[in-house]
C-alpha cells in the first residue's frame, strides 16, 4: 500500500475532526469547517496535504451522493402542487440574478462562456444552511420561510444544466453553440430512458433486495445502484452527478425512500465533507489578499444584489414585498452548488485561476455570513419598517384582535397541524372557545372554509398573543414539534402570566426537562405518551382488568414520566451527558445473594441507586420499607448510572453462600407461618 496517501488520509481525518468539532461547537456551518481545513493544510498555505487524486476522486464521490439524495427529494407532485412558486418565482431569480450576474462578469472582461458559468454560480444559495436556520428559529412554515424553499428546490434542479454545459463551453470552438444544444438533447434523451430503464428495473429490484430483511445486503445494494447509474451516465458521456440524481429519483418513487435516505446520509455526509476540503485546497490566500476589493465589491454584491433582486419579483410572489425582501436575505449568499459550479469550471479550465480565486473567496465569506443574515434579518426589517413590513404585522394584530375581542376564558392553540386539528375537535364537542394560529397560508384558508376559528400568524410574536387575548385565555396549547419555537413562545408569555397553564407537545423526550424549566405546565412527549398508550392497549388484551391498566397509566403519568423516561432517552452520541441516568430490570432467581435480605441490608442508596419499584406475583408492591425482605422472582425496578446498574446487578445475582442460604431457609419460613 502506498504509505504516503495513507498519511494523507490519516492527516486530513484528524485535522478535519478537530477544526469542524471546533465549529460545531461555535455553531458555524460544518461546510464553513470543511473549507477552512481545506485552506489550512492546503498547498497554498501549510502544505501538509499532497494533492492527490484519490482524494479528489473521493470528494466526487461525495457530488454523486448529493445528488441522489436531490434525486431523493424530488417528487412530480410536490413540484405540480407548487409549480407557481418553484418554476415561476424560482426561475425569474435563477435567470434574473444569473443573467445579471453573467453580464457583469463579460463587462469587466471575463469570456462569455465563464461570464455565463460566473452568473449561474452566483444565483445559487445554500439548501443546507438556510433549511437549517429557518429550522432553528421556527420559520420554515413562515411564508418566507415557504418561498424561500421553492427557490432552493428549482436552484437545485437548475444545477443539472450547468454540468452539462461546463464541458462543451470549455471546449470552445466556432459551433458552440450547436455543441451546447446536441448536449443538451443528448442528455435530455438519456435522462429520459435511464428513467424508463430505472422504473422496469430498479423498483423491482430494491422490493426483491428489501424482501431479503438483510440491512447490510440492501445497503450494499443501494451504492451498487448509485455507482452503477453514475458510471451509466459518465459512459453516455454525462457527468457521474446526473446519474447519481436519476437513480435517487427512481428510489424516491418507492416505500423505502426514508429508509434510503438515513442509511446514504453517513456517506455522502463524510465523502461530501472531503469535496468542500478540496475548494478549500484550490483558495490561494495570497491571491486572494492581494486582490481584496474586488473580493469586497462581489461580496457586497452577493449580499445586497441577490436581495434586491429577488425584491424586483414581488409581483410573482403573491405576498406583502417585505416577506419577498426577507427571503432576498435568506437566499443572499452562495451555496455548495454554487461552488460546485465554479469547481468544476475551474477543473475544466473554463475559469481562469485569477479571477476564480475572487469569485470562491467572495462566496465562501457569503456562506460564513449567511447564519448570522437568516436570523437577524427579520429584526431589521420590523425595526425600520422596511416597505411597512411592520406595519403590515400590526394589521394583523389589529384584524386579530377585532375577530377575538368577544372571547374569553378560551383556548389559545399555536399550531394548526395535525395535532392541533385533533385539538381543537376535542375543543368543539365540549364547547370550549378556542382560537388557533399557524404560519400555513394554506391549512389555514381550508380551515377558515370549513368555519374554523383559526388565523394567520407568528405565535413567537407575544404582540400577536397579546392581539388574540392571551391575558383572558383559560390555557394555551403548543402543538407544532419545533423546541425552539415552543421555548421561544413559553420565555415570553410565562413571566407575563405566572398562572396561566401552558400545555406543550413535545416530539422528543430530550425536550422535557428544558421545556419545563422554561415554564411549561405539562410537556406531553410523544415517543412517551405513545408508548403508555401501546403498553396500555397490551395490557387490555393480555387480560389485564381496565381499572388495573388506568392505575398504571396514571402512576406513570403522575410521577411525571420518570419510570419511562431512561428507558426512552436517546442512546446516539452525546446520551451519556444528556441521561446519566438510565433503568434496569432485575429479576430475583432462588439461591441469588438478595432473596432473604432487606434494603437497609443491600444499601443501594451508598452504591448510587435507586430502587424505583417492586413487583411481587405480578403486581407492584405499592410501599418498599427498608425492612422488606426480598423473595424468589420478585422484580425490581432500579435507576442509576448504566456503570453502576452493572455491578449493583452482578452484586445481586451473586451466588449466596450457605450461611446465607440457610438464613433465607429460615425466612422463607417465618414468611410462610
Amino acid at each position: 500500500m502506498d504509505h504516503e496517501i495513507l498519511i494523507d488520509i490519516l492527516l486530513l481525518l484528524a485535522v478535519t475532526v478537530l477544526v469542524v468539532g471546533l465549529f460545531q461547537r461555535l455553531r458555524i456551518p460544518a461546510i464553513i469547517g470543511y473549507l477552512a481545513v481545506g485552506v489550512l493544510i492546503g498547498p497554498n498555505a501549510l502544505s501538509w496535504l499532497t494533492d492527490a487524486e484519490e482524494i479528489h476522486f473521493m470528494a466526487e464521490l461525495g457530488v454523486v451522493f448529493l445528488m441522489f439524495m436531490v434525486g431523493l427529494e424530488f417528487s412530480l407532485p410536490v413540484m405540480a402542487a407548487s409549480r407557481a412558486a418553484i418554476f415561476g418565482f424560482g426561475g425569474a431569480q435563477v435567470l434574473l440574478t444569473g443573467g445579471l450576474a453573467a453580464a457583469l462578469a463579460f463587462a469587466i472582461g471575463l469570456p462569455l462562456p465563464a461570464a455565463i458559468v460566473a452568473g449561474g454560480a452566483l444565483a445559487m444559495s445554500s439548501t443546507a444552511i438556510v433549511l437549517r436556520q429557518l429550522t432553528e428559529q421556527g420559520e420554515l412554515a413562515t411564508r418566507h420561510g415557504r418561498l424561500a424553499v421553492s427557490v432552493l428546490l428549482f436552484q437545485d434542479l437548475a444545477v443539472l444544466p450547468f454540468l452539462v454545459a461546463i464541458p462543451v463551453l470549455a471546449g470552445g470552438g466556432g459551433g458552440m453553440p450547436l455543441a451546447l444544444l446536441l448536449a443538451l438533447v443528448k442528455s435530455a434523451l438519456v435522462f429520459v430512458a435511464m428513467l424508463i430503464a430505472g422504473r422496469l428495473l430498479v423498483s423491482p429490484v430494491i422490493h426483491w433486495v428489501a424482501r431479503t430483511n438483510s440491512t447490510d445486503f440492501f445497503v450494499l445494494a443501494t451504492l451498487l445502484l448509485i455507482l452503477a447509474a453514475a458510471a451509466a451516465a459518465d459512459f453516455a458521456g454525462l457527468s457521474l452527478a446526473i446519474g447519481a440524481f436519476l437513480a435517487g429519483m427512481v428510489v424516491g418513487e418507492t416505500p423505502f425512500k426514508n429508509y434510503v435516505e438515513e442509511e446514504i446520509r453517513p456517506f455522502r455526509d463524510v465523502l461530501l465533507g472531503l469535496f468542500f476540503v478540496t475548494i478549500g485546497m484550490q483558495l490561494d490566500l495570497p491571491v486572494i489578499v492581494a486582490s481584496w476589493e474586488t473580493v469586497t465589491l462581489l461580496l457586497m454584491a452577493i449580499a445586497l444584489g441577490k436581495p434586491l433582486l429577488i425584491l424586483a419579483l414581488t409581483p410573482l410572489g403573491n405576498t406583502h414585498p417585505g416577506v419577498v425582501f426577507r427571503t432576498g436575505i435568506s437566499l443572499g449568499h452562495v451555496g455548495e452548488f454554487g461552488l460546485l459550479i465554479t469547481s468544476f469550471a475551474l477543473g475544466h479550465g473554463l475559469i481562469g485561476v485569477s479571477p476564480g480565486q475572487p469569485v470562491l473567496a467572495a462566496m465562501v465569506v457569503s456562506m460564513m455570513l449567511a447564519p448570522l443574515a437568516i436570523r437577524w434579518n427579520g429584526v431589521g426589517v420590523k425595526r425600520w419598517n422596511f416597505l411597512g413590513y411592520r406595519d403590515n404585522l400590526e394589521r394583523q394584530e389589529v384584524r386579530a384582535a377585532r375577530i377575538t375581542e368577544e372571547l374569553a376564558d378560551h383556548v389559545i392553540v399555536c399550531g394548526y397541524g395535525n395535532y392541533g386539528r385533533h385539538l381543537v375537535r376535542f375543543l368543539e364537542l365540549e364547547g370550549v372557545p378556542y382560537i388557533a394560529l399557524d404560519t400555513d397560508a394554506d391549512s389555514v384558508r381550508r380551515a377558515r372554509v370549513a368555519h374554523k376559528r383559526v388565523l394567520y400568524g407568528n405565535a413567537g410574536r407575544y404582540t400577536l398573543l397579546e392581539a388574540v387575548g392571551i391575558g383572558r385565555a383559560r390555557a394555551l396549547a403548543i402543538t407544532f414539534d419545533e423546541p425552539d419555537m415552543a421555548l421561544k413562545i413559553i420565555q415570553q408569555v410565562r413571566p407575563q402570566l405566572p398562572d396561566l397553564p401552558i400545555l406543550v407537545r413535545a416530539a422528543d423526550v430530550s425536550d422535557l426537562d428544558d421545556l419545563e424549566s422554561a415554564g411549561a405546565s405539562d410537556v406531553l412527549p410523544e415517543a412517551l405518551e405513545a408508548s403508555i398508550q401501546l403498553a396500555a392497549q397490551l395490557l387490555l388484551i393480555l387480560g389485564v382488568p381496565h381499572s388495573r391498566v388506568e392505575e398504571h397509566m396514571d402512576t406513570v403519568r403522575g410521577d411525571q414520566y420518570r419510570l419511562l423516561r431512561g428507558c426512552l432517552t436517546s442512546t446516539g452520541p452525546g446520551s451519556a451527558n444528556e441521561c446519566p441516568e438510565t433503568l434496569r430490570a432485575v429479576r430475583v432467581t432462588d439461591g441469588c445473594r438478595v432473596v432473604g435480605l432487606t434494603l437497609k441490608d443491600i444499601d443501594p442508596q451508598s452504591r448510587g441507586i435507586t430502587v424505583v419499584a417492586l413487583r411481587r406475583a405480578g403486581i407492584r408492591v405499592p410501599e418498599i420499607g427498608m425492612d422488606t425482605a426480598f423473595r424468589p422472582r420478585d422484580m425490581l425496578v432500579l435507576a442509576g448510572p448504566p456503570a453502576a446498574l452493572e455491578d449493583f446487578e452482578a452484586f445481586l445475582l451473586a451466588r449466596a453462600d450457605p450461611q446465607q442460604t440457610a438464613g433465607t431457609g429460615r425466612a422463607k419460613r417465618a414468611a410462610s407461618d
